[in-house]
C-alpha cells in the first residue's frame, strides 16, 4: 500500500480515484481549473446545496441525463436528490463503470454511447413534443451534438 505523506500528496491521491482516474491530469482538464472561477471552488462551497424543484406552474423541463463515475466524488444519494428536482419523470441516471467524475476524459467510448443513447431517447421526443413536428433520429442528433460541441469549445 502506498504511504501518503504531506497534503499535496493526499490531494493527488484523491484526484486519482474520485476526480480523474489517469496516470497524469489530462491537459484540457488542467486548462479548465486554471481559468475556473472561485465561486464553486472545493467541496466546501457546494456541500450543502440543495436543488429545488420548479413551482408546480413552470412549465415542463427538458429531459435530462445525470450520469457519475462508479468512483465519483458526486455520490449516487446525491444524484437522487437532483433526480427529484425535475418536475418530471424522464431523466436518466448512467453510472459510467471504472471512472470517477470526469468519464469524458477516463473513457470516451462509454461516455459517448451514453450520449448517443441519451440523445435518440429522449431529444427526439422533447423536439417532437415542443415543436409538433416530426423529424428524423439522424438529424436531430446531429444538430444536438453540434450544439453540444459548439458550448464546450466555448462557441455560444
Amino acid at each position: 500500500m502506498e504511504t501518503i505523506g504531506d497534503e499535496s500528496d493526499m490531494q493527488e491521491a484523491f484526484r486519482k480515484v474520485h476526480q480523474c482516474r489517469t496516470a497524469v491530469v489530462p491537459d484540457p482538464l488542467q486548462k479548465a481549473y486554471a481559468s475556473a472561477g472561485n465561486t464553486f471552488r472545493g467541496t466546501s462551497a457546494i456541500s450543502d446545496y440543495i436543488a429545488n424543484s420548479p413551482k408546480p406552474e413552470s412549465k415542463r423541463m427538458p429531459s435530462a441525463m445525470i450520469m457519475r463515475g462508479e468512483h465519483d466524488f458526486v455520490t449516487e444519494i446525491c444524484l437522487k436528490g437532483w433526480k427529484n428536482s425535475f418536475n418530471h419523470k424522464f431523466v436518466r441516471m448512467k453510472v459510467l463503470e471504472n471512472c470517477s467524475h470526469h468519464g469524458l476524459l477516463e473513457n470516451a467510448n462509454d461516455y459517448g454511447s451514453s450520449l448517443d443513447s441519451y440523445f435518440a431517447e429522449y431529444d427526439l421526443f422533447d423536439i417532437e413534443y415542443r415543436c409538433h413536428i416530426q423529424i428524423s433520429r439522424k438529424s436531430c442528433r446531429k444538430r444536438i451534438l453540434l450544439l453540444y460541441f459548439d458550448y464546450y469549445r466555448g462557441s455560444t
